[in-house]
């Protein structure tokens, strides 16, 4: 066998090479050396450094362990010295040609980089360890595929439809508006507008790129000037967004929320009241922390998982099921309520005219939507004795809890600063009426501080922090900037005048049209894309009736939070993802307390009512 015999060999048979991509096996070709050895040859023993793993391509080889015991025979098609590509620094046994053979030669750092960037490959590259040793090849389990992703995937038709929309639309929209918009660079606008939004709704592209498309399309073609469309990359919003997105990531990197967990199990009652209890007011704590609602859920999920074993309940019991109910309703329940717990709400912010920007910060935005959510919290305690009674008895071991805390040590200095530069941008934030610096001057103090000390690490963030998104928050800002500058507000008024004639009769009425519109909406469209359009919609018809547009905004926010099935909401995939069991609470049981919870949603708005009418916003 030649030397182009024996790689063709080696691609063709291998499962590790064969689950790398096209580029990975290319660049492991330009490092593998074919080399043939005699019989009764040594080709690596005990005391030699594992720096190169070899393919046996013809022939047979014996692997001899130190000791007695009886050597392995490895024939063709199989690896020997897989120590390399394990980062092992010596060999474990001593390898014999037992006949004359051909051998590949691959260094170990060509593996690695295999390794990382197929992770498949790695892991059939350790399972022909036990086939080298035991002469049985073992299957790698299929990953399961990720619910969260199952959500995010979902379309309505193909990605072909997607941009036949995208390309027939917009020369519609130009060519329709003509008469009622004389002006070229407004219709050119809502055509390059369409086709963003044919690439959100459609979800064919990352939800980056609409955003990044029409700054660029824009500026090329000379529409606005260049500090009107990027100016939504220098606003107060897109800086407040950046540092409580870095804020997060500390947090979520510093394993404080862990230590609490550890903290609280060593005090908590052994019962199933003060178990909920904890779970909802932890992740309720968390929400306003952390600005992604899938990380959130990631990290609830874990908790609910420790929870279920430190207690000793039974995967799938009523009080499993509450636990992930109490956990899940924390987390998600209040993403509206608090202005820094979404990118979705800085949009809506960065959507309002600048004095609404300025009453709608971080405590203005809380007291205004206070009532839905004490509403929602009186919800979730009514509701969820109704979920299941449970005799199961709760034992925690506060021996393990102990030796675990007294494992993790004293409190870090980086967790000690992270906790102090959290506290510091909450009080700063509560009390910007009385040092006159603005939330997102506060946060750029707290990230330059996290940044120096290296609290906040290089790769979290780059990482961690949700770029592709406040790029997205960033453009929709320079948008809403450009819709101002061409004067389309007046436009969108003359179409949507019928909205007007229900807010004038009631707005109540006005609020049940709006409640039909974003349900249907967002049967069809996913939560980012649907509450950017209504939004966008509805918000200069409140303006003109001399309703708050927050107000509209928010309960567009509040009510597009509702979902019927798994796919309209991502994050609820993310909290199932990261369960330590498929099985480990009850769906139906889930699913129910869900369309409870919907229907709150939407008696809590109605109810609020009168609280918005005595702050004004009706």
């Amino acid at each position: 066998m030649n030397e182009a015999q024996a790689l063709r060999h080696f691609l063709k048979n291998d499962r590790t090479i064969q689950a790398a991509t096209s580029e990975a096996k290319a660049r492991l070709l330009a490092h593998a050396e074919v080399i043939d050895v005699g019989a009764d040859e040594i080709i690596f023993s005990p005391t030699d450094r594992a720096t190169h793993t070899y393919f046996v391509a013809e022939g047979a080889v014996y692997l001899f362990p130190e000791g007695d015991a009886a050597p392995a025979l490895v024939e063709a098609g199989q690896y020997i010295g897989q120590e390399a590509g394990i980062h092992a620094q010596n060999y474990a046994t001593r390898a014999l040609s037992k006949q004359p053979s051909v051998l590949i030669k691959i260094p170990h750092y060509a593996l690695e980089q295999v390794f990382f960037e197929n992770p498949t490959s790695e892991d059939l590259f350790i399972t022909s360890i036990f086939q080298t040793i035991l002469g049985k090849f073992l299957p790698v389990r299929p990953p399961e595929e990720s619910q969260e992703k199952k959500a995010l995937l979902w379309v309505l038709t193909s990605d072909f439809v997607g941009w036949l929309y995208a390309i027939i639309i917009p020369f519609l929209i130009y060519l329709a508006l003509q008469d009622v918009l004389p002006d070229k660079s407004s219709r050119l606008f809502l055509g390059l507008l369409s086709i963003a939004l044919c690439m959100w709704v459609f979800d064919i592209v990352q939800a980056y790129i609409p955003s990044i498309f029409l700054v660029v399309a824009v500026m090329a073609a000379g529409i606005a000037p260049p500090k009107v469309i990027l100016g939504g990359f220098a606003s107060e919003v897109f800086i407040a967004a950046l540092c409580i997105y870095a804020i997060g990531s500390v947090i979520l990197n510093s394993g404080i929320v862990y230590r609490l967990l550890l903290s609280i199990l060593k005090y908590i009652p052994e019962n199933h009241f003060w178990f909920n209890a904890t779970t909802f007011f932890l992740g309720l704590c968390l929400t306003p922390s952390i600005p992604t609602a899938a990380h959130r859920g990631a990290l609830m999920a874990g908790v609910v998982s420790d929870l279920t074993f430190y207690a000793n309940l039974k995967p799938g019991s009523v009080g499993v099921t509450r636990l992930a109910i109490s956990a899940y309703s924390g987390t998600m329940l209040f993403s509206a309520i608090f202005l820094s717990s979404s990118l979705h709400n800085f949009i809506i912010l960065g959507l309002l005219w600048a004095q609404d920007q300025e009453r709608f910060q971080w405590l203005g935005w809380l007291q205004a939507a206070a009532m839905p959510g004490l509403i929602m919290m009186i919800a979730y305690a009514v509701v969820i004795p109704l979920m299941g009674q449970t005799s199961e008895v709760i034992k925690i071991n506060r021996e393990r809890i102990l030796e675990q805390a007294s494992l993790l040590g004293k409190r870090t200095a980086d967790e000690q600063l992270a906790i102090s530069c959290f506290l510091v941008f909450v009080v700063g934030v509560l009390t910007t009426s009385f040092h006159r610096l603005t939330p997102a001057s506060v946060g750029l103090i707290v990230l330059f501080v996290l940044l120096t000390f290296n609290v906040l690490k290089r790769d979290n963030f780059q990482r961690d922090i949700e770029w592709p998104a406040l790029i997205t928050l960033g453009g929709l800002i320079g948008i809403m900037g450009v819709v101002d500058y061409l004067s389309l507000q007046t436009f969108f008024l003359t179409h949507i005048e019928w909205a007007g004639v229900y807010i004038k009769k009631d707005f109540r009425i006005f609020i049940s049209v709006l409640f039909v519109i974003v349900f249907i909406v967002r049967l069809i469209v996913p939560y980012g894309p649907a509450i950017i359009i209504l939004a966008t919609l509805f918000m200069p018809i409140a303006q003109q009736y001399e309703i708050s547009p927050w107000l509209v905004s928010f309960i567009i926010l509040f009510w597009g939070k509702m979902w019927i099935f798994p796919r309209q909401y991502p994050p609820y995939g993310a909290f199932l993802d990261h369960c330590i069991q498929k099985d480990l609470f009850d769906k139906k049981t889930f699913f129910r307390f869900n369309m409870l919870m919907n229907l709150a949603r939407i008696a809590a708005i109605y109810l609020s009512i009168p609280y918005w009418k005595s702050m004004g916003l009706v």
